[in-house]
């Protein structure tokens, strides 16, 4: 019982640790997907790993929508490029 409260609190710490370094690193707070393309592409190389970091989030925090994440990733600079880092985010944690 005790190693199932441990892994849920190291999960919750890891996703708020995530939070906390989207929200440092300058993501908006409008989660539209052309603000968030816009501020993914801003970031350079880092983009497509903070696209896959905020898809993991969205994906297991319910309340964030992952409809504007994947459409950021649509509006990414290539075809090519961005869909792949979203997928490999929203696999991580689907069964």
């Amino acid at each position: 019982m005790r190693s199932k409260i441990a892994v849920v609190l190291v999960v919750i710490g890891a996703l708020a640790g995530a939070w906390w370094l989207l929200q440092i690193l300058g993501m908006p707070p409008n989660l539209s997907p052309d603000v968030l393309a816009t501020w993914l592409q801003s970031q350079g190389a880092v983009g497509p790993v903070l696209l896959m970091l905020l898809m993991l989030i969205a994906v297991v925090v319910g309340p964030i929508p992952t409809l504007p994440v994947s459409a950021a990733a649509g509006h990414g600079s290539s075809v090519l490029q961005w869909p792949p880092f979203m997928v490999s985010g929203a696999k991580r944690v689907s069964p």
